[in-house]
């Protein structure tokens, strides 16, 4: 980028555009993104600071183009939706509060540059659209267990969206609503209002005849994880939460979703903590465990989530073929009929 700024100095017509900076700032993003995954080699997830520093770098290159702009009046150089989303995926990535705030800065100013007259008559695309809100949701998300705001500025987020006539939704936004509000340490009612998000999203794809906006697995999975994820003091609460987890795994049959090992993991780990050790608890178990053979999705993921929501001699019973005489069970032996249908197994 540097080189190609300074070589565009003596000749304009070289100088770097949006579109440019566009595939600079994908990069960037996707750098965090890598060093984000503890497989990487950078030994684990980079620190804060780290990330934070590779994102006022981007930044930098950001308000380049924009000193550009203002100077050259070529419309070219104006950075367009995609140039402010990109940037704020960058600053989403860092994975903090302050970073998080960053990037709702870029979609304020996205926003009154949309507004002004003399870039909406220039014919660019400068108006925020559904991922410019998904962006900055997924960075609340990522900051929610730090930030008891994150629920509710998501919830106003998303609203603004819906209200906003130029904007065609999808169901990702929602989905990242949904993984905000199953992160929040504070939040209370999740299940209920992931049930409340999921009608929404219904009622707006009946509305607006729109399949794209139809719940798909991942919205699913991000709503039964609000489920598992309830942290009510009312333990009648947990009841409510549990019998919403099963209530959306019917919901996901009915809309032709097949629920795969990642649903019935989730559905397990549902039961595992909404409901105490014992008989209900293994009778709810056991009941999730036939679905999930029926469905022939029990792979290893799922045998292991069973294992820990039911009690060991509940689970040996559902398989005797696939425990040895001391009753350790054998993952490698689990029956091709069980597990079929696993994608990617």
């Amino acid at each position: 980028w540097d080189r190609f700024a300074q070589h565009g100095r003596p000749t304009p017509h070289l100088n770097p555009t949006s579109r440019t900076l566009n595939s600079l700032l994908h990069a960037y993003s996707l750098h965090m993104k890598d060093v984000s995954n503890p497989n990487h080699r950078s030994g684990g997830p980079m620190h804060y600071k780290k990330k934070e520093e590779l994102a006022r770098r981007a930044q930098r290159h950001f308000k380049q183009l924009q000193k550009q702009y203002q100077e050259s009046s070529n419309i070219e150089c104006l950075p367009d939706a995609i140039t402010y989303t990109t940037m704020m995926d960058v600053w989403s990535r860092v994975g903090s509060v302050q970073a998080t705030h960053e990037a709702e800065a870029l979609l304020k100013e996205l926003k009154e540059q949309a507004d002004s007259t003399t870039t909406t008559s220039s014919g660019t695309n400068q108006r925020p659209n559904a991922y410019s809100y998904t962006v900055l949701m997924s960075s609340w998300s990522r900051c929610a267990v730090r930030d008891e705001s994150a629920p509710r500025r998501v919830e106003e987020l998303l609203e603004e969206m819906i209200q906003d006539p130029t904007i065609t939704l999808g169901s990702r936004p929602f989905t990242a609503a949904l993984l905000c509000y199953s992160k929040s340490p504070t939040l209370t009612g999740k299940a209920v209002k992931a049930l409340n998000t999921l009608k929404r999203i219904k009622e707006l794809a009946k509305q607006q005849s729109s399949d794209q906006l139809k719940p798909n697995l991942q919205c699913y999975h991000a709503a039964l994880e609000c489920c598992a994820k309830t942290n009510d003091a009312d333990l009648r609460q947990h009841t409510v939460a549990l019998k919403i987890a099963f209530a959306i795994l019917q919901s996901m049959k009915l809309d032709g979703i097949e629920p795969t090992n990642v649903t019935y993991s989730k559905l397990f780990k549902a039961v595992e903590v909404l409901l105490p050790a014992g008989a209900e608890r293994n009778k709810v178990a056991v009941a999730a465990w036939q679905q999930a053979k029926q469905a022939a999705v029990a792979d290893v993921v799922v045998v292991k989530a069973f294992q820990k929501a039911a009690d060991v001699q509940v689970v040996l019973a559902q398989m005797p073929e696939l425990a040895d005489r001391n009753g350790y069970v054998d993952y490698s032996s689990i029956p091709l009929s069980w597990r079929k249908n696993v994608v990617g197994r």
